[in-house]
């Protein structure tokens, strides 16, 4: 008997073993097969029924492919503006700009923005960026963003898709500031942040005058790190070293924003630009590792030779460049015999990590023989080193040496034995102790250079002190004044009384640098210091103050200073200079000898042990904290704040296994200089009145704050104490005035003479007289 098409299709698509395999292979059928032939049906039902049970799943074989359902590298931006399609390309490179300035690099094809069927935009843009922590660093910068009045945006990672929800039309206007960025707190002109950490916690705070202690607090959770952290160059990110990765965490909530995985790290130095960083884990493999920081790759590892250290690798200061000395022992042929050896310094270009060429083109490490000391300059490509030639008619030399150009000037020091290089630090001046032989006597100067010219004028200051330790050099920050530390032999002036037994003076001479417009650079001496007990010194960055610390015989002490100019005697009003008279007019100002004044402000003693200083990046304020004089040390430390005239702000007490104390530092070069001398123009008629009303207004709310917790204590001590004994003792009067010994009776009144003085109808003294 015949079956139609219809009834052998039927039998074998009903069949439970078809289905089974309809299910794992969904476009399989046989309509073509049964139409051909309809006889074909019962085969191809049996034949499914005996297949079914060997049949395998094909997305569980072992070489099938995989979906990739790893969206860490894709991150989503909300609440765009709403366009058609041409104006959707406009807007995708406006976005690819906005990156830009942000240093990261997108290209149209890493950006989806889907379209509706009405060919329009929804508001979302997907991006893809080259790693996990390149999309993190990405969502970060959009998130929060104030596209314009009307957008504000909404970024995260696709995998934190939840927080695009939370985006809100802002059809009204933006409610908050225009610009969350991960450089936003540090723009913060009134207040400095700061951290501590303790043990394995990390607190991190803001400073502020006018501020309670409960409100300070950046972050509510306390951060965790196995090492001391560090702050980012310019203060974006807060480095947090674990077992096995390095964190480094921005913005307002201090969120980690880029991973590096490597383990064991004990340090990390990031260039000045924030693109690279090297981390340092001496017992890994390749202890010194270079990393491009966005992108979160390895750029070339290094070995570590012996007597070098975390400290052995320097970035230049814009972080193109990154050099070591290198030590090479050439041994005898065929002996392990060392014959000499070869000194110099490698020199490496960021972003390759190659050697600098020569002008041959031949990329080789720069030889220095006898290479001692060296250091970059703060502020342009040039290594200054200081070296000793192993030939003997060759002098002690400083040498500046640029880079990539490798051409060096030499300065040459005959008699010298040591030198230790203190830059300004700003790089615009730099100080050489010179430690030199003078017949039998070892003798101290300092060599002075002015860096930011390209003849590198020099100067000399001679020690004249019987020195017994040179103890340091030390720059005014931001403005040109010196200090010279030394431990000497005291010196008893004629006609002047010794009071002390100490045969030994410890003191601070200052000087200032002078850019003379006929001298050319020069140096002017400022004072010496009154005190011969000085233990340390150092200047505030806000100019002209500086501190000076000193060991009494109980404690330690801190002294604050301003140093004031003394206005010169019998002189006249200012007279305009013509151009013919001013070689004369010159002369005669710099005849005129200037004095200076050190007016102390403040003391302030100091209890710790051990301790240190720290001045914030504006010279505003001083911290001083306590530090574990061993590591078996587990007494409690103190962390004290003053301002610039000595008046303690604030203090955090009884602070256990305190680690460290550092302050966020802050960008350089956010403002062109023309635009710092606008501001400061302007300040008075635009910005100083604002300022006076928003401080009068902060230290009204301060003000308040303590007039209610003395209020609250008052009525707490009225209402708990004053007032039931006030209670108590009226319910028990006729008991206490039985119990006073002086009773009524026994008292009487007693004459009083009054003497009065009169003066022109005026009482000038009233005098009682018993």
């Amino acid at each position: 008997m015949s079956i139609s098409f219809e009834e052998a299709l039927a039998k074998v698509n009903g069949s439970e073993s078809f289905k089974k395999i309809q299910q794992l292979y969904p476009n399989i059928g046989f309509e073509q097969e049964i139409l051909g032939n309809p006889e074909l049906g019962e085969q191809i039902r049996s034949a499914c029924s005996n297949q079914q049970l060997t049949i395998e799943d094909p997305r569980k074989v072992s070489d099938a492919p995989k979906l990739d359902e790893d969206f860490s590298k894709y991150f989503v931006i909300n609440n765009l503006p709403i366009c058609d399609a041409d104006k959707s390309k406009k807007l995708i490179q406006l976005l690819i700009k906005l990156y830009q300035k942000k240093e990261i690099t997108f290209s149209e094809a890493d950006i989806t923005m889907p379209l509706n069927e009405q060919g329009m935009t929804e508001g979302v843009a997907f991006f893809l960026a080259s790693s996990e922590e390149k999309a993190k660093l990405a969502a970060a910068i959009m998130n929060n963003y104030q596209f314009d009045k009307k957008h504000l945006l909404s970024a995260s990672q696709i995998n934190d898709f939840e927080k695009i929800m939370q985006a809100k039309d802002l059809a009204s206007g933006p409610k908050s500031s225009s610009l969350i960025d991960l450089r936003d707190p540090m723009l913060d002109t009134k207040r400095e942040q700061f951290l501590f950490q303790l043990s394995k916690d990390v607190h991190i705070k803001w400073h502020q005058i006018h501020e309670q202690t409960s409100s300070r607090n950046v972050i509510e959770n306390v951060l965790q790190s196995d090492r001391p952290v560090l702050w980012s160059p310019k203060g974006t990110y807060l480095i947090v070293i674990k077992h096995d990765k390095v964190e480094f965490h921005g913005g307002k909530e201090m969120q980690p924003i880029i991973t590096i995985p490597e383990p064991k790290v004990e340090n990390v130095s990031m260039s000045p630009c924030e693109k690279f960083v090297l981390t340092y884990a001496p017992t890994q493999k390749s202890p010194y590792v270079v990393w491009d920081f966005q992108l979160v790759e390895q750029i070339r590892d290094f070995d570590q030779k012996t007597g070098e250290s975390f400290q052995t690798y320097q970035w230049s200061h814009d972080g193109q460049y990154l050099a070591k000395k290198f030590i090479q022992e050439i041994k005898k042929e065929g002996s392990d015999e060392v014959e000499k050896e070869k000194r110099g310094l490698s020199v490496y270009k960021l972003p390759g990590m190659e050697l600098i060429a020569t002008d041959e083109g031949v990329k080789k490490s720069i030889t220095v023989d006898g290479i001692e000391d060296w250091a970059w300059a703060p502020h342009k490509n040039i290594i200054v080193y200081s070296c000793f030639p192993s030939d003997d008619n060759q002098h002690p030399r400083i040498g500046f040496l640029e880079i990539p150009s490798r051409r060096t000037t030499i300065k040459t020091f005959a008699s010298s034995k040591r030198f230790v290089l203190y830059f300004h630090p700003q790089g615009d001046y730099l100080a050489v102790m010179n430690e030199y032989q003078q017949k039998k006597t070892t003798k101290y100067s300092v060599e002075l250079f002015d860096t930011k010219k390209n003849s590198f004028p020099h100067q000399q200051i001679l020690v004249n002190r019987d020195v017994l330790e040179f103890t340091a050099i030390i720059w005014e920050p931001n403005h040109s004044k010196m200090a010279v530390h030394t431990l000497s032999k005291r010196i008893v002036e004629a006609g002047k009384k010794d009071y002390t037994l100490d045969a030994k003076r410890n003191g601070v001479d200052i000087y200032e640098m002078i850019d003379d417009p006929i001298k050319g650079f020069i140096t002017r001496t400022i004072g010496f210091l009154p005190s011969e007990k000085v233990t340390k010194f150092s200047f505030s960055g806000s100019g002209d103050i500086f501190t000076v610390f000193e060991q009494e015989p109980k404690n330690a002490s801190v002294s604050f200073y301003m140093i004031l100019k003394q206005q010169p005697e019998n002189v006249g009003p200012a007279q305009p200079v013509t151009k013919k008279g001013l070689s004369s007019q010159v002369n005669k100002l710099q005849s005129t000898e200037e004095k200076y004044e050190f007016k102390k402000t403040a003391k302030q003693d100091i209890y710790e042990t051990k301790f240190e200083d720290v001045w914030d990046q504006t010279g505003r304020y001083l911290a001083i904290y306590g530090v574990k004089r061993s590591p078996l040390d587990k007494t409690v430390k103190s962390l004290k704040f003053y301002n610039i005239f000595g008046e303690a702000l604030g203090s955090y007490d009884q602070l256990q296994n305190l680690q460290q104390f550092k302050w966020r530092p802050r960008p350089q070069g956010v403002l062109k200089q023309k635009d710092i001398t606008k501001l400061k123009s302007e300040y008075k008629t635009k910005f100083l009145k604002k300022f006076k009303e928003e401080e009068k207004s902060e230290k009204k709310e301060v003000n308040n704050v303590v007039k209610e917790s003395k209020k609250k204590i008052r009525d707490e001590f009225l209402s708990k104490f004053f007032m039931p004994l006030r209670k108590e003792f009226e319910e028990q009067i006729d008991k206490y005035e039985q119990l006073w010994p002086i009773k009524e009776k026994d008292m009487h009144s007693q004459e009083v003479e009054i003497e009065i003085i009169y003066a022109f109808d005026s009482v000038l003294r009233e005098t009682k007289i018993n």
